[in-house]
């Protein structure tokens, strides 16, 4: 029956569609996640702190491993689409979350290193306000960055209360 043979390659034609959109999909992925991870590497570069960065170097070979696989299986016709597919997910799966981290820990180290510049001008005429911002720097190093702001700008304006009780 013709209106049957004709339904049936309408719905073949929207799968390869799908399949081809889907290949599509992924082989844009490779090249916006790779993008994203030389950028969340530049930022813990940025950091300047080896063992941050350091914290990361597994799970950003882990994302670099699943893009190549991912890259490998599309060029490779016919395409395996079910493979690139789960491959995709994987690498959502474990790239969005390192993404989220890397860019929060070069915020939180932006603040802290703000908040503890801040504070630094009250370092030379307070001894404990200086005695503090020497345990926030070892602390800065070691990339307990929240920890250091949250302290710093307590220093601050802890210092700065006990200033405007004096007056």
């Amino acid at each position: 029956d013709y209106d049957v043979a004709k339904d049936g390659m309408e719905n073949f034609k929207a799968y390869i569609d799908s399949l081809r959109v889907s290949a599509e999909e992924a082989y844009n992925m490779v090249f916006a996640y790779t993008y994203r991870m030389k950028h969340c590497e530049q930022l813990l570069r940025d950091i300047m702190i080896s063992d941050v960065a350091d914290s990361f170097k597994e799970s950003i070979d882990k994302c670099y491993e699943l893009l190549n696989n991912i890259y490998e299986t599309i060029i490779v016709k016919p395409i395996d689409v079910t493979a690139v597919n789960e491959k995709v997910a994987e690498l959502e799966q474990l790239a969005n979350p390192i993404f989220d981290e890397i860019d929060n820990k070069s915020r939180e180290c932006q603040l802290a290193e703000s908040a503890v510049v801040f504070a630094n001008r009250d370092r030379n005429h307070q001894s404990d306000v200086s005695q503090q911002l020497d345990v926030l720097d070892e602390q800065f190093f070691t990339g307990d960055f929240e920890n250091v702001y949250h302290a710093a700008t307590s220093i601050f304006h802890r210092s700065h209360v006990e200033e405007g009780t004096n007056e």
